[in-house]
């Protein structure tokens, strides 16, 4: 059974003076995300700050132990940052594929994949309930196709970023 830990990043730094940029939520978005990929069969597991002042060694200490086959965070521009921080950190350690999804990227596109090359290995753009399903069903597979999952930023074997087709809105 694929395994897929959800992260929502702090929206306060996690290096240098620690500053609250919100209050801490539960990110509905994600919920949606976690609800759709067991519906569809798998594993997930969420970390959402709540103010945690561990919350790095939460996140490496989790995927030490539950060590999903898949990392993915949702990211408003002012949690970004802290994506990128413990997306990094992940990398340093452990060799999972990690995705990234929320308005943030959504606005930005293939360009996070052209600058985050040790970081992030996907990007949803837009909804990304079915776009999630369709990518942990694509990697679980020998023979992976990227190229039909719509809303979906990758990189192909020889590493360009690839931006396939926006998905439609759901009505």
């Amino acid at each position: 059974m694929e395994k897929i830990l959800l992260i929502d990043p702090p929206y306060r730094y996690l290096y240098g003076k620690s500053q609250t940029a919100t209050e801490p939520y539960f990110p509905l978005g994600l919920g949606y995300i976690a609800a759709i990929l067991r519906r569809a069969g798998y594993s997930c597991k969420m970390l959402v700050d709540l103010g945690r002042k561990d919350f790095l060694q939460t996140v490496m200490n989790t995927v030490r132990d539950f060590f999903p086959s898949l990392v993915g965070f949702t990211s408003m521009t002012m949690n970004y940052p802290n994506a990128v921080h413990i997306a990094r950190e992940i990398k340093k350690t452990y060799n999972i594929p990690i995705v990234i999804g929320g308005a943030h990227v959504s606005a930005c596109g293939a360009k996070i994949l052209t600058q985050e090359k040790e970081s992030f290995d996907y990007v949803i753009l837009g909804e990304g309930e079915d776009a999630m399903v369709e990518l942990v069903s694509a990697i679980s597979l020998e023979h992976k196709n990227f190229s039909l999952i719509n809303g979906l930023v990758w990189r192909s074997r020889d590493w360009q970023v690839v931006e396939n087709p926006k998905r439609s809105l759901k009505e």
